[in-house]
């Protein structure tokens, strides 16, 4: 089980906590999918879910977050601003808008 409390950072408390390896966007990407996966029989917000769609978007996002913690290891992020989003916003934004991101 993923922390979900990554979750809860705002994107400079994610940058920071990267820039300073307490966690990866490896991590953050899982509490992710395992928020969607949590919530979403819940809160229903995905009304027709394509199981084998969301698991691309789930792998496309793991891959993303690889080459970002990779990029981190090296301290040669692509932006500080930009890094948490493949980690928390672009994977929640595809899964909400797959078809913006075909």
């Amino acid at each position: 089980m993923y922390n979900t409390d990554f979750l809860d950072l705002t994107a400079r408390q994610l940058v920071e906590g990267y820039k300073a390896k307490k966690f990866s966007p490896v991590e953050v990407t899982e509490a992710a999918i395992a928020r969607i996966e949590a919530c979403n029989k819940v809160v229903n917000a995905m009304v027709y879910v394509d199981e084998y769609l969301q698991e691309i978007y789930y792998q496309a996002a793991r891959e993303k977050a690889k080459e970002s913690a990779a990029r981190w290891e090296k301290g040669e992020p692509l932006s500080r601003v930009l890094q948490p989003a493949p980690s928390k916003m672009l994977l929640i934004c595809s899964m909400l808008f797959p078809v913006l991101t075909l």
